[in-house]
């Protein structure tokens, strides 16, 4: 994002925003007036109309916020949109001729505007209210009015549109990435049409890739829709049936996006590249639109901000007078007990990892200064003042810059070499007096790596091809490799203690912990007791009061054999991490989460960047990709333009488990959240209850809201049809609410009153998720006569796994046969924990005195299931789900049945962005055991396929749970 430095500086340009021209900012979701003469859209984030023909745009809204998704009214004569201005996208609407922006929705989840209905006061939009554990968005409608959102139809639906008769109703179903090109698979974009008469639904589009974005013509006989049949998302059309598909544009690199009709049917617009096209539909033709744009800007371009807490890394220089931090990545350094912070760099890139000299003199950092990581000197500029914390003059110069990237950098203790990696994990020493390099370690994996005190050994910690990561000594001299921990689990970090007698690190090696151990790295030092080694720290004591400095030389026994002497420190139930020695190595100073936060601890000694998977990128060219996208990422003025730069980019490679996301904003509001769903026949004024929902907060007070009851008013305000209940709830998580209710009691009406406590959106959405795996569990026992039991696994994730060991025995010991539900499952990294509960074989039987026969569940590490099992899987089975699913038909332990899973399979970690914002970077990919066969963009299949029909939500039938039932009892 462009940061744009003006200061006593005022101007006003006209930026001609054309395809095919080098400036592009990227204006965005066009939409024509219902008379095809103008055009609304959204620029830095507001809504501006520009005629058809291209010209001078005006601006319509002016906010800090992102308003977007502009939606004309039928008369032309208002137009609502999304908008962040509260923290969430909600829904509001402004009129051409001025006034009051009108906000028309308040909730906790993005409310994204896709249609004002033809004829009507009310508008379409779609939303995760009451359906979010599906992952899939469900339309609602809201009044112009005002009042409570309702779902225009029980199913899941998005990009909706209904005919102007009012009969039909366009929508899409699928996982709507309109960023990622070329994807294929099982959670495509497919376009239904729902009638409203008949109550019946087709099925319009069968190609397994995405079918988007579909548009009515004014006579309700042409359907017009974006498709990416031909490898780009191009214009079609077809019957209003789904036959006779016609292709309209033919674009072979960037796609459309965001198309949109005018209600007379003369023009299409849409996003395509960086800019707004027109489709005249008489002439079948398409066009870039010119747009001049005034350069003003809401707010302003340049603004101050205190940052206190803020700092992402420090260092501390090794004599402790002064302290380097990198905040919003820049470098700072300060002197002890000083208020004052000296700003060393001022630039656009990202400094990290600051590292001191051994003198205090000097600084080395890491930037991305010229393009990619390298290692940066920074020294005063000023020969009278030496200290960084003081000089204001700062000497800056390269110090290792390559084709590849430098980081990680570690001067030895004596001040001679500079250490670094390069690269991936190639770890190479650099002589700082010659400036010869020598590469010591070779490897894909990034070292975890510390000096020796006397500056000849280093120890590091790497993973291996199985990604077990263990601890080595290198020495310097020899060459020689010593592998320190022998462990098949996670041992890294290590570090030396400041007299090189002891090493420590990080090890998950007794149960699922992480803990610290040590070392000594002599075999006299080992064998010594805690009072010997009490009696050697008094007198080491004694000798650094005499400042007797004797030359320090690190002593290793038997390094092939240290692994036996190793020792364990921490005991503690969570894990411990960030450790580090005290200067005296007496205590082990580290952070633990064993209080269920992280908190700091001391123990003493003895215990009382951007990395692509694929070399080739998909085939993409990734310096061209570069060159396209960098300019307009330089222009944009949101942070919400800039991330949807980024994904149109790495939408290039199609490839999942990419993706930017930012922090949320601290103005969001959040929606108290009662826990009732309601009867939407009920013609009001106020709510019919008509389910209460288990363990929510109507249900849990003494006497709890019953289906059938009135919601009258909230804290005495009363529920009018043009009320919002959700706006009466805004910021009352937590708080007591007075609901009061209403009913019929025989032939007498009654009121009441309760108090309860709202819940906040994600805690409404597990209680939801609740409600449904319970429903899920009865039809099966129901189905089974009670034979098998029901699990569905929410995620791949720890919580998940403990609770499906506790209903392996709750709610399937005893039974005959079990089903394992993962659709809708997100993924995580739990499949192997499974598997070892799921594929242990019986080897013996036991038969305590005066019992019967089983087996000592205490002998297992985790509780297992030997019986038969079937898994069901659907299209948003994702990641670590979809590898469970591979894994049991590899394995052959069950049968699978439901949909292909959606082929979005690698491993991924995330990086920091100096803004706060998360980049996802994939480091690792999955492959079928025997077929080697890529799981990204390769889902598993089922061994029986079935699939869901719309309407199958709003009927509570579940074809696919019912057919995995019938399949495994045919097995029993």
């Amino acid at each position: 994002m462009k940061r744009l430095f003006l200061i006593g500086l005022l101007f006003w340009v006209l930026v001609n925003v054309t395809y095919g021209t080098e400036t592009h900012l990227f204006p965005r979701t066009p939409a024509p007036s219902p008379d095809g003469k103008q055009i609304a859209f959204s620029f830095q984030g507001d809504i501006w109309l520009v005629g058809a023909d291209g010209g001078t745009a005006q601006r319509l809204t002016a906010n800090p916020a992102y308003d977007y998704l502009p939606k004309w009214s039928p008369d032309g004569k208002q137009i609502a949109f999304s908008s962040d201005r509260y923290g969430n996208d909600d829904v509001f609407v402004i009129s051409l001729n001025g006034g009051v922006v009108k906000r028309l929705t308040y909730f906790s989840s993005p409310d994204r505007v896709w249609q004002w209905l033809p004829g009507r006061d009310e508008i379409l939009f779609s939303s995760r209210r009451n359906f979010y554990y599906h992952r899939l968005p469900v339309t609602y409608r809201v009044n112009l009015t005002g009042g409570t959102p309702f779902a225009l139809l029980d199913e899941y639906a998005d990009q909706t549109k209904v005919s102007r008769d009012g009969r039909y109703m366009l929508f899409i179903k699928g996982r709507a990435d309109v960023y990622r090109k070329h994807y294929r698979g099982s959670s495509n974009c497919d376009i239904f049409r729902y009638d409203f008469k008949e109550k019946t639904y087709r099925k319009l589009t069968e190609f397994d890739g995405q079918d988007m974005f579909p548009l009515w013509s004014p006579d309700g006989g042409t359907i017009y829709f974006a498709s990416e049949k031909d490898g780009t998302m191009n214009l079609y059309r077809m019957d209003s049936d789904g036959a006779n598909k016609k292709q309209l544009t033919f674009f072979e690199d960037d796609g459309i996006r965001y198309p949109e009709i005018s209600a007379d049917g003369s023009l299409i617009a849409f996003e395509r590249g960086f800019d707004i096209y027109r489709y005249q539909v008489s002439l079948g033709k398409a066009t870039p639109l010119r747009i001049d744009l005034p350069l003003d800007f809401v707010s302003n371009p340049v603004y101050y901000k205190n940052y206190t807490g803020s700092a992402t890394e420090m260092s501390v220089s090794p004599d402790g007078r002064q302290v380097a931090f990198v905040v919003r990545g820049e470098l700072l350094v300060t002197s002890q007990n000083s208020r004052f912070l000296n700003q060393v760099t001022r630039t656009a890139a990202r400094e990290t990892e600051p590292v001191w000299a051994p003198n205090g003199d000097s600084l080395v950092f890491v930037s991305d200064r010229e393009g990619s990581k390298d290692l940066y000197l920074v020294t005063s500029g000023d020969p009278q003042q030496k200290l960084l914390s003081r000089t204001t003059r700062f000497k800056t110069k390269k110090l290792v810059g390559s084709r590849a990237e430098e980081h990680s950098p570690r001067f030895s203790p004596d001040g001679k070499k500079l250490s670094f990696v390069r690269g991936k994990g190639n770890l190479i020493i650099r002589d700082l007096k010659t400036g010869k390099e020598k590469t010591v370690l070779k490897g894909w994996s990034e070292p975890d790596y510390a000096w020796s005190p006397d500056s000849r050994w280093i120890a590091y910690s790497v993973e291996d091809n199985e990604f077990n990561s263990d601890v080595f000594l290198l020495n310097l001299k020899s060459g020689t490799v010593f592998n320190l921990s022998q462990h098949p689990d996670y041992d890294l970090s290590p570090r030396w203690s400041a007299d090189g007698k002891r090493l420590a690190f990080i090890s998950k090696r007794i149960g699922d912990n992480y803990d610290i151990w040590m070392v000594f790295l002599r075999r006299a030092d080992d064998e010594k007791t805690d009072a010997e080694w009490e009696e050697f720290f008094d007198t080491a004591k004694e000798k650094k009061k005499k400042k007797k400095s004797d030359s320090l030389l690190v002593q290793i026994d038997q390094p092939e054999k240290l692994f036996e002497r190793l020792h364990r420190v921490t005991s503690l139930p969570g894990e411990e991490s960030d450790f580090d020695w005290s200067p005296n190595g007496q205590f082990i100073v580290f952070n633990s989460n064993s209080s269920g936060k992280s908190d700091l601890w001391k123990v003493k000694w003895n215990g009382k960047d951007l990395k692509q998977l694929t070399p080739n990128f998909h085939g993409t060219d990734w310096k061209k990709m570069r060159q396209k996208y960098l300019p307009v990422a330089e222009n944009v003025f949101t942070l919400r333009d800039f991330n949807d730069v980024v994904r149109l980019m790495i939408g290039e490679l199609n490839a999942s488990h990419l993706g930017i996301s930012s922090p949320r904003s601290p103005n969001a509001v959040s929606s108290g959240m009662l826990g009732l769903r309601y009867d939407e026949s009920f013609k009001g004024p106020a709510l019919k209850i008509s389910e209460v929902i288990p363990e929510g907060p109507c249900d849990r007070v003494k006497q709890p809201a019953k289906a059938g009851e009135v919601l009258l008013a909230v804290d005495g305000v009363p529920l009018e049809n043009e009320s919002n209940l959700y706006q009466l709830l805004e910021n009352k998580v937590g708080q007591p609410v007075e609901l009061l209710l209403g009913g019929k009691k025989g032939d007498s009406q009654y009121r009441r009153s309760i108090v309860v406590r709202p819940v906040n959106y994600g805690r409404f959405v597990s209680l939801e998720y609740d409600r449904w795996r319970k429903e899920k569990s009865d039809l099966v026992h129901r189905l089974s006569d009670n034979r098998l039991g029901y699990i569905h696994i929410r995620a791949m994730v720890e919580e998940s796994l403990e609770r499906f060991e506790m209903e392996l025995y709750a709610e399937a010991h005893g039974k005959d046969g079990l089903v394992i539900d993962v659709r809708n499952n997100g993924g995580g990294w739990t499949t192997d924990y499974l598997l070892n509960m799921l594929m242990i074989k019986d080897h013996a039987v036991t038969i305590p005195r005066d019992g019967g026969k089983g087996y000592p569940q205490g002998r297992r590490p985790l509780y297992a299931w030997t019986k038969p099992i079937i898994v069901l899987c659907n299209e948003y089975s994702y990641s670590n789900a979809e590898i469970f699913s591979h894994a049991i038909k590899t394995l052959k332990r069950g049968k699978v049945v439901g949909k292909p899973t959606g082929g979005l399979v690698i491993s991924t970690g995330s990086i920091r962005l100096i803004d706060g914002s998360s980049f996802r970077v994939p480091f690792r990919g999955w492959y079928v055991k025997g077929s080697n066969v890529n799981m990204e963009h390769h889902g598993a299949v089922p061994d029986i396929i079935v699939e869901d029909q719309p309407g199958d939500v709003a009927a509570h039938k579940d074809r696919q749970l019912e057919a995995a039932v019938q399949t495994l009892l045919k097995e029993l």
